[in-house]
């Protein structure tokens, strides 16, 4: 009947725009919709066998500790010291969720190494797996630079994962983790890391607050109801903190606002969200648009001179006194939001990977953006 098709049209839409978990069970979609092609069925995670890869490792902490010598043990680490290039979050988000995939698939111990600007474990601790490592490494090991070379390690693969030396160590900014799957698609499935959300599953997984950042995603005022988060990248506009390439000129945030102003629209939150601004200059507070919509209290600006800094680029003493903050900016997007606007940065990309599935769109054109791993 009526009621029917309008419960079957609604639950689509839900389905399209922001679809819980159990939406995505084609058990729960109306009669006669099917997915055009067959969807994995994810199970669990982590799954038995990745859950016998953890308590391996926790055995060969414990070992090491013990002083045993473990000639037979394979090892990568996911490295970011003061003389290898990093990048920001979105660089080093990839970087490290993609050398955790290289380590299950070839059957190695993970680790990071990350002490730029501070040490890792101030702001992230281990979840389910403990990655820090302590003190230094006893041989020199093999070293891959992966920054900015996604398309070699397409090319050879095997090269990382086949390797036969005992400790790898890798330097990168890129998400390799696609390439790898598709390099040994068994080990994946066996695994359990054919998933459509996997770098979601495996921040999960390998990272929470420390207690310092908790303390600092306490001190957070979020309004009530719900929120759209825009992240806005200039690029170029903060030369006093950084200096890096344009990437939005200033007048596209009229774009990013009016993808905002629509999705209020399309999810019938008009008169009940609020709009919260994430930027990489301070710059955008001085545009009349955002001066009025700060003004009327529907658009929010949570940043301060102090977070806008670049993780990679800042000088250290202008980063550390913003590392909180701006981490948990980035957590805001990725968490505690409803529905995202981007730009053309991994700062919200990871944002949206990482974090819950929602509505998101880029703020150019307000084009859907998609969070899956594809």
């Amino acid at each position: 009947g009526t009621e029917d098709a309008v419960a079957s049209a609604r639950l689509l839409q839900e389905i399209f725009d922001r679809p819980s978990r159990d939406q995505l069970r084609p058990n729960r979609w109306p009669a006669g919709i099917y997915p055009a092609l067959p969807l994995p069925d994810v199970g669990a995670f982590p799954n038995s066998a990745l859950m016998a890869y953890l308590q391996a490792h926790v055995d060969f902490r414990h070992r090491l500790r013990a002083g045993e010598a473990m000639p037979e043990s394979r090892t990568l680490i996911y490295a970011c010291t003061s003389v290898t290039y990093c990048g920001g979050h979105g660089d080093r988000l990839n970087g490290m969720l993609s050398a955790a995939v290289l380590a299950f698939l070839s059957g190695r111990q993970f680790f990071i190494d990350s002490q730029r600007p501070v040490p890792l474990a101030l702001v992230l601790q281990p979840a389910a797996l403990d990655w820090r490592m302590f003190g230094t490494i006893a041989a020199l090991p093999v070293a891959f630079n992966m920054n900015d070379k996604i398309a070699e390690f397409e090319e050879d693969p095997d090269r990382i994962l086949g390797s036969q030396a005992s400790v790898i160590r890798i330097v990168s900014n890129q998400r390799l983790t696609p390439a790898a799957l598709a390099a040994r698609p068994q080990q994946a499935a066996a695994l359990g890391l054919r998933r459509p959300r996997l770098h979601s599953d495996l921040f999960r997984l390998l990272f929470r607050p420390s207690a310092a950042f908790q303390r600092r995603l306490d001190l957070r005022e979020l309004p009530k109801g719900p929120i759209i988060g825009l992240h806005f990248r200039a690029g170029d506009q903060m030369p006093k903190n950084w200096k890096d390439p344009p990437r939005h000129a200033l007048e596209e945030l009229n774009q990013f606002l009016d993808c905002a102003a629509s999705l209020d629209e399309r999810f019938e939150w008009v008169g009940t969200s609020h709009w919260m601004l994430f930027a990489d200059t301070d710059i955008v507070t001085q545009l009349p648009r955002v001066q009025e919509l700060r003004e009327t209290g529907k658009l929010l600006w949570p940043s301060d001179p102090d977070s806008i800094v670049h993780l990679d680029r800042s000088p250290a003493t202008i980063t550390v006194r913003g590392l909180l903050r701006v981490w948990a900016e980035w957590w805001t997007l990725a968490f505690d939001v409803n529905a995202l606007v981007l730009s053309h940065s991994g700062f919200g990309a990871t944002a949206l990977e990482i974090g819950a599935a929602r509505p998101a769109f880029l703020g150019l054109g307000c084009i859907p953006a998609d969070g899956s791993m594809g």
